[in-house]
């Protein structure tokens, strides 16, 4: 296969009911997080673009550097981007079997949010 986010600038008609996205984490430290949300906004935005309406995104961010409130931000810009609207349909963060730490805060890194692509406004 290739890079998903070429995949999907280059899939310009093709439409896909659902679109499940994990891309890397996009940033290694707090210091470059500016390029961690543009490219999380980008890559939101084009599969985006790919859905129909009422089509579902599950897509996550694996940045500790990124909170659930900040990841949703980022999502709504997406959307903007791709003149929809979006439905949260569920949030979620890591599962019970993959703990974290409390005294290690970047341990808590998983969001993972299901949308459904409604038509613009």
């Amino acid at each position: 296969m290739g890079d998903a986010l070429n995949y999907l600038k280059t899939a310009e008609n093709s439409k896909f009911d659902i679109i499940i996205l994990n891309p890397p984490p996009f940033s290694d430290n707090s210091s470059d997080i500016k390029e961690a949300i543009k490219s999380y906004i980008i890559i939101n935005s084009f599969a985006l673009l790919r859905l129909p309406d009422y089509g579902i995104l599950a897509t996550s961010s694996t940045t500790p550097y990124i909170d659930e409130k900040l990841f949703l931000k980022i999502l709504q810009k997406s959307s903007i981007n791709a003149k929809c609207q979006v439905r949260v349909l569920e949030i979620n963060t890591q599962p019970q079997d993959h703990t974290y730490n409390l005294s290690y805060e970047d341990g808590r890194y998983l969001k993972f949010v299901i949308l459904q692509k409604l038509p613009p406004p």
